[in-house]
């Protein structure tokens, strides 16, 4: 029991008593809040880290017996309400700090609310209104229970003390309304003048203040993007000066051989029985060679073996901290495995109940079998590098980087740029792009086509921003290529429709602006071996406002003539965007509706988007669905 922690002179009867707690009347300790400034500053000069959910500053506490509660309930009940708003918001203001100090350099969201201390203060209502809302905080019962476990705590202390001075004999002889005179006088006076009493207090009602925020958000298991949406809904950023950004950033690699290694990661690696290695073939561009995993990695197949999406996320998070750190391209810098985890948006388990809190065991020996897998690359390629501004082929030899020490007991890793690389980290070789974290932060199993996409588009862009020419098509077969996937030829659509979802995602989640199939006709799919032609198409993808701006210092472009060249409003944009609107409402999937107008998925998608002219057919027979759908509302 909590009870415990507090010691007393003297022989104690702990355990003892507790036969008498049942011999206590219900009673109520009620907490009246000062509000001199001098109180509340007090409690917010406190450092959070160290500080408790609960504090007793500034409260003037006393008990009450029920029956004495329910002669007067209108009174007691709104001290009883003032006490527990002012514990939702204590919860709410220790959620919001823990979020901030986790994440602040991997948020914009975070890092604007830790700036701005008004913006801290509608971040904590935000958060305050949703746990009175949507927890189970707006429920009598879980009250009632804290209640009761709370009163049997105090009970229990109060009469072990009464016992030590008392003797449990004389408690014993008491009638029973005896006992509870004299336990109210106790614990009226311990509420008073106990500064032990009031520690142990403090102590229980914090216990349970974090059984109930481990219950409000599981930290182990959220995301960012999802606990900035919680933090965001109800802030109005529009009268704060410091506006955060949609996205945040890092800054990796954009030469070829960087490219190339990354594709390459995501080919299958074959067995090669003469050099004893995983081998893969590198052929992009201006670059070729082979890439080797130098050690055997566990679980490996006899023939092949295969990389995660994770390994290709480690890989750009260490080329981002060098790249943010190092001053110098020989330079040897650290990384934790945690701050691995927090840059791909994973959330800390908050601690409590006499764990540590942190990530979990398995979350950092992924990370660290990933590390194992970077740190045995070995890669060996015939490459252009620029040697006094001027082109030169040259063979380059080495790792990708060069790590000095993998202290697994610490977490820690120590490296610094391979020879691979470190050619392209000065001089006018050196280029950079910016890559959204939202790409790190995409599941590697369920979002890899997502993942492999969004790092091929920006490394496309970055390399279309000197002539502008963003909107030059791209083949399909080029995409596929690039992130590792073929045409599935027994069941094409399965391909297209995996491809035309990622596209999707990307589009919604602010990634890419649009794309749209160029010199596309959909009637193609009715005919045979209609995949190998769908593979030879053209699609145009359109980047980001943010990416156009970014890159707009390296040559000015005509690049949004173009894009209204492309976008020009009639009719059939206000048609798509009508089915899309009954389609949301009457929450149908795309796959749904595209079954009830007998079209394929990717047609409807294309027409909601305003970029495919339905044929009169298929246009008549979205309006008679929009017809019937607005009929049954």
């Amino acid at each position: 029991m909590t009870k415990k922690v507090v010691r007393r002179n003297g022989k104690r009867n702990e355990g003892k008593a507790r036969q008498l707690t049942n011999e206590i009347d219900n009673f109520l300790i009620l907490c009246i809040y000062e509000q001199q400034k001098e109180a509340i500053a007090k409690q917010e000069s406190i450092e959070k880290e160290k500080a408790p959910i609960y504090y007793i500053s500034g409260v003037k506490s006393f008990m009450i017996w029920e029956k004495a509660y329910q002669e007067n309930p209108a009174v007691f009940n709104s001290l009883r309400q003032i006490a527990r708003d002012r514990f939702i918001h204590q919860l709410a203001d220790h959620i919001v700090h823990f979020l901030i100090e986790k994440n602040k350099n991997y948020s914009s969201l975070f890092t604007t609310v830790f700036l701005d201390h008004q913006l801290r203060g509608l971040a904590i209502s935000a958060i305050e209104n949703r746990l009175r809302t949507d927890t189970f905080l707006n429920e009598e019962a879980a009250w009632e229970e804290f209640c009761q476990w709370f009163q049997r705590g105090i009970a229990e202390w109060v009469l072990d003390v009464m016992a030590d001075e008392l003797g449990m004999e004389h408690l014993s002889q008491l009638k029973k309304a005896e006992l509870n005179q004299l336990f109210y006088q106790y614990l009226s006076n311990f509420l008073l003048n106990s500064k032990e009493f009031l520690s142990m207090f403090t102590i229980i009602v914090n216990d349970y203040a974090d059984k109930w925020i481990n219950q409000l958000f599981k930290y182990s298991k959220c995301t960012v993007q999802e606990l900035e949406k919680a933090i965001a809904h109800g802030v109005d950023w529009r009268n704060s000066s410091l506006v955060p950004s949609q996205r945040e950033n890092i800054c990796v690699m954009n030469n070829a051989p960087y490219q190339a290694v990354r594709e390459a990661l995501y080919q299958v690696f074959h067995w090669d029985q003469e050099k004893e290695r995983y081998c893969r073939r590198i052929q992009k561009g201006h670059v070729q060679g082979l890439l080797m995993i130098n050690e055997i990695v566990e679980d490996q197949n006899v023939d092949r073996f295969t990389l995660t999406d994770l390994d290709v996320d480690v890989l750009d998070m260490l080329c981002a901290n060098f790249l943010a750190i190092a001053k110098h391209h020989e330079d040897v810098i650290t990384i934790e495995v945690d701050e691995l985890l927090r840059m791909r948006g994973l959330l800390p388990k908050r601690g409590g109940e006499g764990r540590r809190g942190g990530y979990e065991r398995s979350q950092r020996l992924r990370i660290m079998k990933s590390l194992t897998i970077i740190k045995n690359l070995w890669i060996d390629i015939e490459t252009v590098v620029y040697q006094k501004g001027k082109p030169v082929k040259k063979r380059l030899m080495g790792n990708a980087f060069d790590v000095y020490d993998q202290n697994e007991s610490q977490q820690v890793l120590k490296y610094k740029m391979g020879p691979i690389f470190s050619p392209f980290l000065y001089g006018s070789g050196r280029q950079v792009i910016h890559l959204p974290l939202k790409i790190l932060q995409y599941d590697p199993y369920r979002r890899s086509w997502e993942k492999r996409l969004g790092r091929y588009m920006h490394w496309r862009w970055r390399v279309q921003a000197k002539k502008g020419d963003y909107l030059k098509p791209h083949y399909i077969s080029t995409l596929l290529a690039a992130i590792g996937e073929s045409l599935n030829i027994r069941l094409p659509s399965r391909t297209r429709e995996r491809f035309e979802s990622a596209l999707d995602t990307l589009q919604e989640d602010g990634l890419l602006s649009a794309w749209y199939y160029e010199a596309w006709e959909e009637s193609i799919v009715d005919s045979k071996g209609w995949g190998n032609t769908w593979k030879q198409a053209k699609i145009i993808i359109q980047p980001p406002e943010e990416v156009v701006e970014r890159y707009a210092q390296l040559k000015k472009t005509t690049f949004e003539v173009k894009v209204k060249d492309h976008q020009s409003l009639t009719d059939h944009v206000l048609l798509g965007k009508r089915v899309r609107e009954v389609r949301v409402t009457n929450g149908l999937s795309l796959s749904q509706l595209a079954q009830e107008v007998e079209v394929s998925q990717a047609y409807i998608s294309t027409i909601e988007r305003g970029i495919k002219v339905p044929s009169k057919r298929v246009e008549g027979k979205l309006l008679r669905w929009i017809e019937i759908m607005e009929k049954r509302q």
